[in-house]
């Protein structure tokens, strides 16, 4: 399954599953799994391919994209960073609810880092 397909999964989801924090949490979470896949698979990500340690590829990788003289990658890693705190939050800090629309500005931004 490639990315765009796992965004129209992720749309789909969000049109057809109930209205509440675990429907959101289960969103934001696939959104970010789905942009890291879809960065980590660019041209830029195999430049790091040297660099990255087992336990730090995310954070190696928004790093990577970040240091790349490329205002479009830089967007990239700014959103996957941002998406990657949501994804925290999600899966491990269930005390803190997910706001409503927070999912769709998680599956916006996922779609736009894999637009690029």
């Amino acid at each position: 399954m490639d990315s765009s397909d796992q965004m129209a999964d992720l749309r789909a989801l969000d049109a057809v599953m109930p209205k509440n924090d675990a429907r959101r949490r289960t969103i934001v979470s696939r959104a970010y799994h789905t942009a890291f896949l879809a960065a980590s698979s660019a041209d830029v990500a195999d430049d790091a391919a040297s660099i990255v340690r087992r336990g730090a590829l995310h954070k190696q990788l928004m790093d990577v994209l970040t240091s790349v003289d490329d205002p479009a990658l830089i967007r990239v890693a700014r959103h996957l960073a941002s998406l990657h705190a949501w994804r925290l939050i999600a899966d491990y800090v269930l005390e803190t609810p997910i706001p409503p629309g927070q999912e769709t500005a998680c599956i916006d931004h996922a779609a736009e880092i894999i637009a690029v």
